[in-house]
């Protein structure tokens, strides 16, 4: 009756397969209850492999597939974590069996996959064979053992350690050998790179005082100085390179003072012909152009004796210059001075001043004197007398505070020179004319080193 009633129940269920049903095993053909009841670790229950693995693929509660898993609460137990396909046909197999709702069928089967199958009966011929290997084990142990600790085996063990240890201490001798070595040669870079160091900031110091104008000259030892010290450095040879830059030093003392006679008067025969020399001269200037080229030809010490006479013909040359420009300044001079004094000549008045100011062709001159008059009342006030640039025909004279500041307004004004002591004939000056033609620091130093006006 039950297998009839298992058996509409699966023709029920959704995707039921009605074969299937037709060609379950009679419940009498189920496996015996020791066998479906023991579960594998990880597995089904046994004899149930093929039934579930149906059931999984159709998604059937496991009842539909075979009557006697309804039939045993402990041999339908899997583990739901290994198969929710599974957990779930369970759970609708149970439900249906039972007549529970979903959740309690749940609950029900939950609580199944947590129970452990009994621990199975102890095998009397397993435990024997289990005896048996181990004493044989322990019989092999022994026997190892004695073999280990034999005299042979033992001095075997002790020449490979013996050897090793040498191994070792050999392989720590030639590291530490190493070590040093790799310290010593690196002292020996670095002192290396230090004397090195030291040449170049000797030929450094070489060529900041002249050195490239003292290979101009024709001095073989100091080039092929000059070229041993960069041969010696390139290859690392300090005491070659300390040789090479001492010689150089030595040849470069001996030019130097040969080398800035020449840059000097070249410097100042390149200013002569700047400024042009006469034909009267044009000979002479050969002759110091000619001897200043032959420093690359003539040895260095003969060229240095030939400079003296060039040194001669330079300053000849030069006074000649001078004289030159100072006629040709005097007369120079002379016209702005005829310049001035006719446009002046012409307007006297402060604005002729102010024009020939502006265009420079007047200038501030020199405190004369430095007196006290009836005007200078205050303490320490005085009167200065002052001269103007290329204007000789008339003078200034300012009332100044003592500080030396002058006067504002008719306190400042000019005079021609004739009548500077004649009251009366005074003509006032502007501000800015003030400010440009007085110095009032120059004023104050006259008048402090006037004996005639301290203590006023």
């Amino acid at each position: 009756m039950r297998e009839q009633v298992r058996s509409t129940e699966a023709q029920k269920a959704p995707g039921a397969d009605p074969a299937a049903v037709v060609r379950r095993a009679p419940l009498r053909a189920a496996p015996a209850p020791t066998t479906r009841g023991a579960l594998r670790p990880g597995g089904v229950v046994a004899g149930t492999g093929d039934v579930l693995a149906v059931a999984r693929a159709a998604r059937l509660p496991a009842s539909a597939a075979d009557p006697s898993v309804g039939r045993t609460r402990r041999s339908d137990v899997i583990r739901r974590e290994l198969d929710p396909a599974l957990r779930d046909g369970l759970i609708h197999q149970r439900g249906a069996a039972r007549g529970i709702d979903a959740r309690s069928a749940t609950r029900d089967v939950d609580r199944s996959a947590g129970a452990r199958p009994a621990a199975p009966q102890a095998d009397p011929g397993a435990e024997e064979a289990e005896r048996i290997e181990a004493e044989r084990k322990a019989a092999e142990k022994q026997q190892l053992r004695a073999r280990f600790d034999e005299p042979e085996n033992v001095a075997t063990r002790q020449r490979r350690a013996e050897e090793e240890r040498l191994r070792q201490a050999a392989a720590e001798a030639s590291a530490q050998a190493q070590a040093a070595g790799r310290a010593e040669w690196e002292a020996t870079v670095a002192e290396q790179r230090a004397g090195l160091a030291r040449v170049t900031e000797r030929r450094e110091t070489l060529i900041l005082e002249g050195l490239d104008d003292a290979l101009l000259l024709n001095h073989p030892e100091l080039h092929r100085a000059v070229a041993d010290v960069k041969r010696a450095s390139a290859s690392f040879d300090v005491a070659g390179a300390e040789r090479a830059v001492a010689t150089a030093e030595r040849c470069f003392a001996e030019v130097s003072a040969l080398v800035e006679q020449f840059d000097d008067l070249q410097t100042r025969f390149v200013r002569l012909e700047t400024l042009g020399i006469g034909a009267k001269k044009r000979k002479a200037a050969d002759s110091v152009r000619t001897a200043l080229s032959e420093r690359t030809t003539k040895p260095w010490k003969e060229f240095g004796a030939g400079l003296t006479d060039v040194a001669a013909t330079v300053t000849s040359l030069e006074g000649t210059r001078q004289r030159r420009e100072e006629h040709e300044g005097a007369a120079a001079e002379r016209k702005l001075v005829e310049q001035a004094e006719h446009e002046f000549a012409r307007n006297p008045k402060k604005e002729t001043l102010q024009a020939q100011l502006d265009k420079q062709l007047i200038g501030r001159g020199e405190v004369t004197r430095t007196y006290r008059s009836s005007d200078d009342t205050g303490p320490g006030e005085f009167s200065v007398e002052v001269t103007i640039k290329r204007l000789s025909s008339i003078v200034i004279h300012a009332h100044c505070h003592a500080d030396g500041t002058p006067k504002p307004g008719g306190a400042t004004h000019w005079k021609y020179f004739t009548e500077r002591k004649i009251r009366g004939r005074s003509h006032p000056l502007t501000t800015k004319l003030i400010g440009e033609l007085v110095d009032k620091n120059a004023a104050k130093r006259h008048r402090d080193k006037n004996p005639a006006l301290k203590g006023t």
